[in-house]
C-alpha cells in the first residue's frame, strides 16, 4: 500500500510539473493605445577611425557623442495591430569631434529637435518611415548613433509563442545601410526588473553586411564640401548586440542597451583607391519616470 501511495504522489508530482511546464510559452505582443505617449531619454557615443596612410595621411577619427529626449506618440491603432507613430528627438546636445566631422554634417549646426513619422505592427516591425526636415546636421544624427527608428529596425518580436531559451530570426527592412532582408537573431533571455518594472529581457544579435552610398548620403544632407562629383563607398561588415527589456504587463519597451562594432572600407572608385575604417558605438535607451 505504502508503494503504491508513493507510485501516486510521484506520478501526481511529474503531472503538475508537466502542466507547469507545458504553460511557460509566452505570447510577446504589445497592443496599442490610441494618444498614448511614451517618453524616453536616449543616449549614444559612436567613434569611427579611418587609415588614410596610403594616401599619405594620418589616421582621421569622428566622435560623436549625443543625448536626447525621446518621446513616442501613438495614434489610429488598426484591428490588424497596425499603429501610426510620430516620434521627436528634444534637448538634444550632438557633440562632435574630430576632421571628418564637418565633412559629415556640412558645416551646419545641429538641430535642437528632430522628428518624424512611421507606422509600426504588434510584433514592433516599423514601416513608412519619414523624417521631418533634413539637413547635414540631421543626417549626421539619424547614421551616427541617435536615430530613434533603428530601436525599431534592430528588434522584433516572435509571431509565435516562445519560452525562454527559444530564439526566432526576423529581418532588417527599411535600412539603407545594410544589405537587404538581412535575418537577425532574437533570444528570450529571462526576467528581469528595470526601473522598478518587471519585464522580459531579449537579447537580439547579427553580422549584417554594410552597402552604403555616403557621397550621396552627404550630397542629399548638404555635406561633402569640396567632392563634388566623386564617388564614395562604405563596405563592411557590422557586429551588433543588443539588450531589449519589455515589461511583462504591458509589452511597452523599459530600456534598449546597444553595442556594436563594425570593421569597413572606405572606397573611392573614381580615384581607384580604398583604406579601412573601424567604427565602435553605444546607445541606451531609457524610459522616464
Amino acid at each position: 500500500m505504502k508503494s503504491s501511495l508513493k507510485i501516486t504522489f510521484i506520478a501526481l508530482a511529474m503531472s503538475v510539473s508537466m502542466s507547469a511546464f507545458a504553460q511557460d510559452a509566452i505570447a510577446l505582443k504589445r497592443t496599442y493605445t490610441n494618444g498614448a505617449v511614451e517618453k524616453y531619454t536616449l543616449t549614444s557615443n559612436v567613434t569611427t577611425s579611418t587609415d588614410l596612410s596610403s594616401m599619405g595621411q594620418d589616421v582621421m577619427e569622428m566622435v560623436v557623442d549625443s543625448t536626447s529626449d525621446l518621446t513616442l506618440t501613438y495614434s489610429n491603432p488598426k484591428e490588424d495591430g497596425t499603429v501610426s507613430l510620430k516620434f521627436l528627438l528634444s534637448n538634444m546636445v550632438v557633440k562632435m569631434a574630430g576632421p571628418m566631422a564637418e565633412m559629415m554634417s556640412g558645416g551646419q549646426e545641429m538641430p535642437k529637435e528632430l522628428g518624424g513619422t512611421a507606422k509600426l505592427d504588434a510584433l514592433y516591425q516599423v514601416s513608412d518611415v519619414k523624417v521631418d526636415g533634413g539637413g547635414g546636421g540631421a543626417m549626421a544624427i539619424m547614421t551616427g548613433g541617435m536615430s530613434p527608428i533603428s530601436i525599431f529596425q534592430f528588434f522584433a518580436l516572435p509571431k509565435d509563442p516562445v519560452k525562454v531559451g527559444d530564439t526566432w530570426n526576423f529581418e532588417l527592412k527599411g535600412m539603407e545601410m545594410f544589405e537587404k532582408n538581412y535575418k537577425m537573431t532574437a533570444k528570450l533571455v529571462g526576467e528581469a526588473k528595470v526601473q522598478e518594472i518587471d519585464a522580459w529581457q531579449i537579447n537580439v544579435s547579427g553580422s549584417p553586411k554594410m552597402n552604403l552610398d555616403l557621397s550621396k548620403m552627404m550630397s542629399e544632407g548638404g555635406g561633402g564640401a569640396g567632392m563634388g562629383d566623386m564617388k564614395m563607398m562604405l563596405e563592411g561588415t557590422t557586429k551588433t548586440l543588443t539588450k531589449v527589456f519589455l515589461s511583462k504587463a504591458t509589452g511597452q519597451i523599459v530600456m534598449i542597451d546597444s553595442a556594436y562594432e563594425s570593421t569597413a572600407e572606405v572606397k573611392l572608385p573614381d580615384m581607384g583607391v580604398s583604406f579601412p575604417s573601424n567604427s565602435q558605438g553605444i546607445s541606451k535607451l531609457v524610459i522616464k519616470k
